[in-house]
């Protein structure tokens, strides 16, 4: 126990330590809130807005991305898909991250397969000492653009 003037651990205990474990961030994200968004430019030819951007919470994050043992089957709309679960760790100032937010994955210098990859944020982590911000996010495994029917691929041959 310590003595009734000290503490176990100092106040600055997170602090400290946040630069080995930013040591450790090789890869870099950009973060949106897809509930938010910023209408696209003004066409005066159309009279309509461009495509909305969505609106940017950080951008080019450092982080570390770990992929968690988890995979799940869910079904989504008729459609059996797999979501895989990651673990993000990014530094301690990030602005506020909730669930529902997105992260693309811009940099990945170690895997660049997994470059443009885009998770949503599934559980933001707290707790009393701060060496950087855990969040869980999904990473829906379904393809994103599915070939049309009848355009002749994954079709037998005949």
């Amino acid at each position: 126990m310590p003595l009734p003037s000290t503490r176990a651990i100092p106040l600055a205990w997170s602090s400290h330590h946040r630069a080995a474990v930013e040591g450790a961030f090789n890869a870099k994200v950009t973060i949106t809130d897809p509930s938010r968004s910023t209408p696209g430019a003004w066409d005066e030819q159309t009279g309509t807005y461009g495509p909305p951007t969505m609106h940017v919470v950080a951008a080019d994050v450092p982080c570390r991305i770990q992929r968690l043992k988890d995979d799940r089957p869910v079904d989504h709309v008729e459609q059996n898909i797999t979501i895989r679960l990651y673990l993000i760790q990014l530094p301690a100032d990030t602005p506020a991250i909730e669930t529902g937010f997105v992260a693309e994955v811009v940099e990945c210098p170690n895997d660049p397969w997994f470059v443009g990859a885009t998770l949503t944020a599934s559980d933001v982590e707290h707790g009393s000492e701060l060496f950087n911000r855990d969040v869980i996010w999904i990473h829906n495994q379904a393809p994103t653009s599915p070939a049309p029917s009848g355009s002749g691929e994954g079709e037998p041959s005949p």
